[in-house]
């Protein structure tokens, strides 16, 4: 196996040229912090974009970023910590999930549309994205959007990058906004036995106009780790993010959608950080071969989790107010779960996604919930239009 590494967007688009016009696949990849996700690649030669670094603009004062693919993420955060600002949808670290011994790339959080506990108040990462530059299947150097927050007219193709994992382009850099960093933070407990009463509490505030910017619940049976204490377990955790006034009004305004007398923990600085990184990274069911994430509607949530009483599920826990369900279970069966899980949500809108598994689970079960017909005619048509030839990551995400 060939494999490049350019420096510049000039190299990429001659990289891709070669390649097309031997019709052999690249394998296109950052820093290899995810390369657990998806299919196992089926390319003769690799394409690296961890050359590709740098900031390239950013103005605190617009809070607009832009940066090359390959920038390391903590580059990326570290500017952004010093101007007390962040990405906002608060991208999660592959290191638990996926084995990662980087923290990743500036491309890859938002090629995986990786998002984190914040999802409920900021959105996702394709949310932040203002433009793309990129090169497609034929080498030709194409970007959408710009470097500011309303500028898109038509379509904003610079949003289709956006859980691609590089199947569509070879994206070589992203501009994205950026938000600042609230003055306080802190994390409430409340007790839920069950998921149904935990479901009760966390609807109940997201429907509020308490603005949380995290809720999820942790049962009891999830994996030991430091960063989640012995008193966040069977707890619905309620982050708030503002001035210690704005905070301190929530808090009290919370007491009126709880039941009388209702006990609650509380984690601030520190402790609070930690709570909500291990949330964000999975860490509750990442010690398991075989770990799953559904999306679905939150009203579908209590029903659903009555499929985690199978035998090979060993921890599950609840984030988005109940709009994402992980699971940690044993690969003996996992296929049989999947598919249960995908036929019970798959009528309402809901997806199944395996985000770390044996080869062999993901090549039975699927790594992805299959589209609707008239939307994977929709794929098929993006893919032909941006790869024709089928040059970038060949079989990642679905079977090649």
């Amino acid at each position: 196996m060939s494999t490049f590494q350019p420096g510049n967007e000039n190299e990429v688009q001659e990289i891709v040229r070669w390649a097309a016009s031997r019709n052999e696949a690249l394998a296109v990849s950052g820093s290899d912090s995810r390369t657990a996700f998806g299919h196992a690649v089926n390319a003769p030669h690799s394409l690296s974009l961890s050359g590709l670094t740098g900031i390239c603009d950013y103005d605190p004062r617009e809070l607009v970023l832009t940066a090359l693919a390959g920038t390391p993420l903590t580059k990326i955060e570290s500017a952004l910590a010093q101007q007390g600002q962040q990405l906002a949808f608060e991208p999660p670290c592959p290191r638990a999930l996926f084995g990662s011994a980087t923290p990743g790339t500036f491309g890859g959080v938002f090629l995986g549309n990786q998002s984190g506990p914040r999802r409920v108040q900021a959105g996702a990462a394709r949310d932040h994205i203002l433009g793309v530059r990129a090169v497609n299947g034929r080498g030709e150097l194409w970007k959408s959007g710009g470097r500011v927050i309303k500028n898109v007219t038509g379509y904003d193709l610079s949003k289709l990058m956006a859980g691609s994992w590089g199947t569509l382009s070879v994206v070589t850099e992203i501009t994205c906004k950026v938000l600042p960093v609230a003055p306080e933070s802190l994390t409430l407990g409340v007790p839920a036995m069950d998921a149904a009463a935990a479901l009760a509490v966390l609807s109940r505030l997201a429907g509020s106009a308490l603005a949380p910017t995290g809720l999820a619940y942790v049962p009891h049976r999830v994996n030991d780790a430091p960063e989640l204490p012995t008193a966040a377990r069977a707890q619905c955790l309620i982050r708030f993010e503002a001035s210690a006034a704005g905070i301190g009004g929530r808090v009290q305004a919370l007491g009126a959608l709880l039941e009388p007398g209702v006990h609650t923990c509380r984690w601030t600085g520190a402790d609070s950080a930690a709570l909500w990184r291990a949330i964000r990274d999975a860490v509750p069911v990442a010690g398991h071969p075989v770990i799953i994430r559904l999306s679905i509607p939150p009203a579908l949530a209590a029903a659903v989790v009555g499929e985690v009483s199978a035998p090979c599920v060993r921890a599950w826990f609840m984030d988005a107010a109940g709009a994402w369900l992980w699971i940690g279970a044993t690969a003996e069966g996992a296929v049989d779960l999947l598919r249960a899980l995908r036929a019970r949500v798959r009528p309402d809108g809901g997806s199944v996604v395996i985000m770390r598994a044996p080869e062999e689970i993901k090549t039975a079960a699927g790594v992805l919930t299959p589209p609707p017909p008239p939307l994977a005619a929709l794929n098929r048509r993006l893919k032909e239009s941006f790869d024709p030839l089928s040059l970038f990551n060949p079989g990642r995400l679905y079977p090649h």
